[in-house]
């Protein structure tokens, strides 16, 4: 009587997107668990295929991951509010200047970001990224 073992092969789940065998698959995967959409199946699929060890490796990635998460999505949201602010109190300091009102400082404001828009759009983006460089710098600079 002669043992062996049978290998079944198996496809990767959801048609082969959830897989650590590429990078670019591997990142997307992380991406997922991080984003905590379906991890918990992604980490059963790998805990039948790698053992014990993908619960600390999940675990670990879901709590950190998160967390990097959410502090990179505040940080987004915080800077640009506080840029809406300083552009806010740059108009209301403009109109107490002026006897402009701040519906006419506004206005101006828009019309002044549509004209750079459209210059900028005949720029190459090297040109670009130099000015608004710049323009950082000169702001740094006086602040």
């Amino acid at each position: 009587m002669s043992t062996f073992q049978n290998c079944m092969t198996y496809e990767n789940p959801n048609h082969g997107a959830t897989t650590f065998d590429y990078l670019w698959y591997s990142l997307l995967t992380m991406f997922q668990v991080i984003t905590l959409e379906g991890w918990s199946l992604v980490m059963h699929d790998v805990k039948d295929a790698e053992g014990e060890r993908a619960n600390t490796y999940f675990m670990t990635l879901t709590v950190l991951g998160t967390y990097f998460l959410a502090n990179v999505f505040i940080a987004g949201i915080s800077g640009v509010f506080l840029r809406v602010r300083s552009e806010h109190q740059a108009l209301l300091r403009k109109a107490r200047r002026t006897s402009v009102s701040f519906y006419d400082a506004t206005m101006m404001a828009q019309v002044l970001k549509d004209n750079i828009v459209k210059a900028d759009s005949h720029m190459p983006w090297y040109n670009r990224l130099l000015d608004r460089s710049r323009k950082v710098q000169q702001n740094v600079a006086r602040a």
